[in-house]
């Protein structure tokens, strides 16, 4: 028999006993770290953590509406048209509508932070401390998770968190600190113009105060552009939240387009997953609502309406319908834990590859208390 036979007669089983994976195409690729986001996002530990934090969040409105709801100056910013609004469009798959009404509640907010501070600060600050904080336990344990593979327990990743507290409120209220300093000049700035003599000084100032607000201006966006990775820097490097907020500044300042493009691929992702998200929660209520209405009278049909209607509902049916809310609202507040969580785990992962594209560092190289 000739070689070439030989050859011919070889089995081929040797050529597929390795076959190419999704790891293997995807093995010198950094963001596809960030599309295991969703998947991580659905622990149930995180889900916990994200609905806790949603639930403090929406309490400390309440609060806030409830000493502030007679005061006629106040603006009510609602957190909860927001996000229906923001959901409306994204199901609708309208960007336009998302980014308008995005862009119309930050004016809305800055026009109000203007016209009330002290109002302001006693709402957003305390928010976003406890969003943080939130932020900061899932972030670390979908980290842990990446390098790892170990779950993190819900109580263990919340009680690092609370014990970071300090660490925690500098990272994400520190560049208050400077933007209230310019502001606090522009107003004594401001306070000149109105006086004789004095308005001559003030005119003279202005200049300074441009300057001031244009730091302020540069700062804000420096914060708003950087936030999705600064809480998670701290969570991820043990570092302190001055630290965490320069890695942050840096990390975007040297690659922008990677990072722009980083954060647009989040977006698509949270708007896909939310959208899935949004779809089963309000086919799971309208499924529910359809069948028992199916099987009830005019006064169960009303006391399910999503909407009060007309019509007297018995001695008992308000406690009923209050009950019905609360299964509806427990059903929604999984919805929003989902969503914070996602945005966590989201903004860990950004880190991460930010990281690994700027310094070089692996992705699994994460703080460990205990080294």
């Amino acid at each position: 028999m000739s070689p070439i036979a030989e050859d011919d007669q070889r089995p081929t089983s040797g050529l597929i006993e390795h076959p190419s994976t999704l790891e293997d195409l995807t093995g010198g690729l950094v963001w596809p770290i960030l599309v295991r986001a969703p998947a991580m996002a659905l622990s149930p530990s995180r889900l916990i953590l994200g609905a806790i934090g949603c639930f403090l969040l929406a309490l400390w409105s309440s609060v806030y509406t409830l000493i502030f709801e007679n005061d006629p100056s106040s603006i009510r910013l609602s957190a909860r048209d927001l996000v229906y609004d923001i959901l409306t469009g994204v199901l609708a798959i309208d960007p336009s509508a998302v980014l308008e009404t995005v862009l119309a509640n930050i004016g809305l907010a800055i026009f109000w932070i203007g016209e009330q501070p002290l109002k302001a600060a006693v709402l957003i600050l305390p928010s976003i401390l406890i969003a943080s904080v939130s932020v900061h336990a899932i972030a670390r344990s979908a980290a842990i998770e990446h390098a790892t593979g170990r779950q993190t327990d819900t109580v263990d990743a919340l009680s690092q968190a609370l014990r970071s507290v300090r660490q925690i409120a500098l990272g994400s209220l520190g560049p208050i600190v400077p933007i209230g300093i310019c502001a606090l000049l522009i107003l004594v700035i401001g306070f000149t113009l109105g006086i004789p003599i004095l308005d001559l000084l003030g005119g003279l100032l202005y200049g300074i105060a441009l300057v001031l607000a244009f730091l302020a201006v540069i700062i804000a966006t420096l914060t708003i552009v950087c936030l999705p990775m600064t809480v998670s820097a701290f969570a991820i490097e043990g570092t302190d939240g001055f630290d965490a907020i320069q890695r942050s500044f840096a990390y975007a300042a040297s690659r922008p387009l990677r990072y722009a493009f980083y954060v647009l691929l989040g977006l698509a992702l949270m708007s896909i997953c939310l959208s899935i998200g949004a779809a089963i929660t309000g086919g799971a209520i309208s499924l529910a609502d359809s069948l028992a209405s199916t099987a009830t009278n005019d006064a169960g049909r009303r006391l399910l309406a999503t909407t009060p209607e007309s019509g007297d509902l018995g001695a008992t049916a308000p406690a009923a319908r209050s009950v019905v809310e609360f299964w509806r609202a427990l059903l929604m507040l999984a919805l929003s834990g989902y969503a914070l969580s996602l945005i966590a785990c989201l903004s860990s992962m950004l880190y991460l590859a930010m990281r690994r594209i700027c310094d070089g560092q692996d992705t699994a190289e994460i703080w460990d208390p205990a080294d």
